[in-house]
């Protein structure tokens, strides 16, 4: 309800103890009937695990142990910006676009080792890696009326667009 001009907004960074960072940031800013937005948020992704696995079978002498390293990696970023068409005190127009994006990796070696009663002992090194990435694009229109000077009653109008795209390997 307060029509006043002026700007502000904000920025935050931060890092994890795997060394992965995140940074965002938002900036409104009013002007007359116009009201622009913009905000963003920025993570990165980095996960270590090990795992391992030693089975023996007592009835046979026969033993194998499992053991391995995963890494994750990867990155996601959340973005939007818009306008709000402030007509008069009771009608706005709204414009809004968001674009998420997603990037993640991972790599999983695993090492085993067996050792059967009456065979010759094995060793074998299995390589998994994966990848995921995602894209949202959404469009927003939007209309509101306020039916009283309080607010309480109103008439709102939205459409929206949207396109997403992933792939997983």
């Amino acid at each position: 309800k307060d029509r006043k001009s002026g700007y502000h907004g904000g920025f935050s960074t931060g890092i994890d103890t795997r060394g992965a960072t995140n940074y965002g940031g938002d900036f409104n800013f009013r002007q007359g009937k116009f009201n622009f937005f913009a905000r963003g948020m920025y993570r990165n992704r980095k996960s270590n695990s090990t795992s391992s696995s030693d089975r023996r079978f007592f009835n046979n002498d026969t033993s194998i142990v499992q053991s391995g390293k995963s890494r994750s990696t990867g990155s996601f970023g959340f973005y939007n910006a818009g306008v709000d068409y402030l007509m008069d005190d009771r009608n706005t127009i709204s414009r809004e676009a968001r674009y998420v994006k997603g990037d993640f990796e991972q790599n999983q070696p695993l090492y085993v080792d067996s050792l059967a009663a009456g065979a010759p002992y094995s060793y074998s090194r299995l390589a998994s890696t994966s990848s995921f990435q995602f894209k949202d694009l959404r469009g927003e229109l939007s209309y509101n009326h306020n039916f009283s000077e309080d607010g309480n009653h109103s008439l709102t109008f939205d459409a929206e667009y949207s396109k997403s795209d992933n792939s997983n390997n």
